[in-house]
């Protein structure tokens, strides 16, 4: 439950464009990342610049080519914190998510 401690949440899912299937690991992680950090901001309200990765972290949860192949681009992002929270971010803000 979000009133009990966590330190993750489902924040929402990315497309990745059509295209061939991401070889390059590096770019594909970086388009990952990049992605959700939109997502993250979205969803925690919070403005999508170089201060977000100081209010809140995210992860982005890789796909295969199989899946890619099958049409499924879609990134699962989740937003991360080290320290424990207590309520929902989704829609907190600045307020709540300060940079730290």
């Amino acid at each position: 439950a979000c009133n009990t401690q966590h330190n993750g949440e489902f924040a929402g899912v990315f497309d990745l464009p059509d295209g061939p299937y991401p070889t390059d690991r590096a770019a594909a992680s970086k388009a990952r990342l990049d992605g959700c950090g939109q997502v993250v901001a979205t969803f925690a309200a919070l403005p999508n610049d170089a201060s977000l990765q100081d209010r809140i972290g995210w992860i982005a949860t890789p796909f295969s080519e199989v899946e890619w192949n099958m049409g499924n681009r879609g990134v699962r992002c989740y937003a991360h914190s080290a320290d424990p929270l207590n309520q929902s971010i989704k829609g907190a803000g600045p307020t709540v998510l300060p940079v730290d």
